[in-house]
């Protein structure tokens, strides 16, 4: 037993002072350990080199000591006692703030010095991000930061994935020099390209470009997922699309953090033709909706439709070229074999709709309008034409033929014709309804009635999307 107290007091001594010293005589603090500098390089070797030992009942533990190379300095350790693997090491695991360099610690991690700190961060650095793995299982957390040697920078892990390149401070945009190709008119599939140049490429990878047109709508810039060079190089854009009425189209292109505008000249369509006869159509729409008509549209393109009509009269609602024949024809509008006679009145045997709404199985614009007055109009119950779509936004009547004595409201959520003579009228009308967004339902009503008109589409300048 003596051996035993001896041996434990050449290791063991305290101070006069309450200090407590392992190995030394003279210890510096509450407790002074010493230790044999060490550097762990997470083998076996590590094992009992520890100055001191934090152990838990499993297979894991919690070494301190100090460093044997140059600049020194001391090492906490958190390792596995047979596999030697590093494992996680928490601080503050239920909160608070960690400080390096600081005793005032401004946010969840602060490493600072004042503003005498002479030394960065240095990232975890991999040959790419593929290789970055959530210790703790499952997938890498949004917020995750490491360098990508690959490529030279930083990159960041968001909820879409992993970025491009962190901005490079010399990367620059310059839309304004690149040159634009094709023709872009109003109410016809345009196409062409945009050259988008830059400086300062530095190998950054970027994603697909898709980018809407505002000002004249209608047109989409694209380019596919690519690598932006080293140095200088460009972007090719691809412009598509019909644009729904003639201006500027606008479009902001967003490359790798930075940002350029530019815009493309849209022209006004002379070739309306409004007025067309080889797909006029009214009456001979389908009912049905089980068994609708189909319609061909420019660049052989078909849609189905199929109306949905309210009767307005009293009578029964008949085909009414067997009242009207070529009567029909006001004012240089030449009405053809087939339409609808619109209103409540209804005379003459044919009877009337008070409501025709074509539907079709595709997102439409660009449909056509023929209608003509006919006689027996007074100044308090005016003939009209009420038109709206499905979709809402800007109507705007286009290429208007005819020499109508109408009323008209050419542009709004609604587009008019109102008859404004007294007693008798002949009047006729055509136009192309440009709309800001492509409807699959079509309505025409009128907004005052008294002897109805007679109403057909024509589908010449229309377009649709597949």
């Amino acid at each position: 037993m003596k051996k035993i107290i001896i041996l434990y007091s050449l290791f063991l001594s305290f101070a006069s002072f309450g200090q407590v010293g392992i190995k030394t005589k003279d210890p510096k603090a509450m407790l002074d350990i010493k230790g044999t500098n060490y550097n762990p390089d997470g083998t076996s070797n590590d094992e009992g080199k520890g100055t001191l030992r934090v152990d838990g009942n499993t297979n894991h533990a919690l070494d301190f000591g100090t460093l044997s190379n140059s600049p020194y300095g001391s090492y906490i350790h958190s390792r596995g006692k047979i596999s030697n693997a590093g494992l996680p090491l928490v601080l503050n695991p239920t909160g608070g703030t960690v400080g390096m360099g600081t005793s005032n610690p401004r946010g969840a991690l602060d490493i600072n010095r004042g503003t005498t700190n002479t030394m960065g961060l240095v990232l975890p650095t991999n040959s790419g991000p593929q290789n970055i793995v959530n210790p703790m299982g499952g997938n890498v957390a949004i917020g995750t930061t490491m360098y990508d040697s690959t490529l030279d920078c930083v990159r960041v892990f968001r909820s879409s994935g992993w970025s491009n390149c962190v901005c490079e401070c010399n990367f620059t945009l310059v839309c304004s020099s690149g040159a634009v190709t094709g023709v872009y008119t109003e109410a016809t599939q345009s196409s062409g390209t945009k050259i988008i140049n830059y400086t300062g490429g530095s190998g950054q990878s970027y994603g697909a470009i898709s980018v809407a047109s505002v000002g004249v709508i209608g047109l989409t810039a694209t380019a596919p997922a690519g690598t932006l060079v080293n140095g200088n190089g460009s972007v090719n854009l691809s412009i598509t699309g019909v644009p729904i009425t003639s201006g500027t189209a606008s479009f902001t292109i967003n490359l790798n953090g930075k940002t350029c505008n530019f815009t493309i000249n849209v022209t006004a369509n002379n070739n309306w033709n409004s007025i067309c006869t080889s797909k006029e159509y009214g009456f001979n729409i389908s009912t049905n909706p089980n068994s609708p008509t189909t319609i061909t549209v420019q660049g052989g393109k078909t849609v189905k439709v199929y109306a949905k009509v309210t009767q307005g009269s009293r009578v029964a609602v008949r085909d009414p070229y067997t009242a009207f024949s070529a009567t029909a024809t006001q004012a240089g509008i030449t009405m053809q074999r087939n339409y609808y006679r619109i209103g409540t009145l209804g005379d003459l045997g044919t009877g009337a709709y008070s409501n025709v709404t074509l539907v079709f199985d595709k997102p439409i614009n660009f449909v056509s309008t023929k209608a003509t007055w006919f006689r027996y109009v007074n100044n308090t119950s005016r003939d009209s034409q009420l038109i709206s779509t499905d979709t809402g936004g800007k109507l705007k009547m286009v290429g208007i033929q005819g020499t109508p004595a109408l009323r008209i409201r050419t542009e709004g959520q609604t587009l008019l014709a109102q008859a404004v003579t007294g007693v008798t009228d002949f009047s006729g009308i055509a136009f192309t309804i440009s709309a800001e967004n492509y409807f699959k339902e079509l309505t025409v009503t009128y907004e005052t009635n008294f002897n109805d008109i007679l109403q057909a589409f024509t589908f010449c300048d229309a377009q649709v999307l597949d």
